[in-house]
């Protein structure tokens, strides 16, 4: 048995080093954007309070279609939370990587004329979007909130939809997953 282990560890030393290396700068990242982390706990506890209201609603209903209805809202509810974090964090991580890349080549900024197109008011609603955010040498915090009113506001329809679709196509992959298994086992 020890000897299978240590085999075990002598093949696979480089992925720990990979894992170390990974590990650290996840550490780094979540040091230089606390506003991430408390994004994070914020959204954790909003989606924590809904699932426990939801639970207490759902236990209090007959089985019956308007019940099978609320559990697929709940579930369907439960992964649009999920994938607005990992919109977030995912944009975030992204920023804080572009930015922080000491690359030979520098990336070419919009010129002013460029962002005066951009910050036009082009549907006349008095509002006009902010590019600040997403520019080179943004906050943290400032980043974070750009990707938290993008992923409530204009890509919410693309989360919605898959929220809906990505646990459908998961629910599929499994199944033929363990078809392939023999006698359909679930190990």
């Amino acid at each position: 048995m020890v000897i299978s282990d240590l085999f075990w560890i002598r093949q696979h030393f480089s992925q720990f080093e990979f894992v170390a290396v990974l590990l650290d700068m996840v550490a780094m990242i979540l040091q230089q954007t606390m506003a991430l982390v408390y994004l994070t706990v914020g959204i954790i506890l909003v989606h924590s309070v809904w699932f426990v209201w939801w639970v207490a609603l759902l236990a209090s209903l007959p089985i019956n279609w308007t019940f099978l209805y609320l559990c697929f809202h709940a579930y369907w509810t439960l992964h649009v939370f999920r994938n607005i974090l990992t919109y977030v964090v995912s944009g975030t991580v992204m920023m804080w990587y572009y930015q922080r890349m000491e690359l030979d080549i520098v990336a070419p900024r919009p010129s002013a004329s460029v962002l005066e197109e951009v910050n036009e008011d082009p549907y006349g609603t008095g509002s006009s979007p902010s590019t600040s955010s997403i520019l080179p040498g943004a906050t943290p915090k400032a980043v974070c909130q750009h990707y938290l009113v993008c992923a409530l506001t204009t890509s919410s329809g693309s989360i919605c939809l898959g929220s809906l679709f990505c646990p459908i196509a998961h629910m599929f992959w499994t199944a033929l997953r363990h078809a392939k298994r023999p006698n359909g086992a679930l190990y």
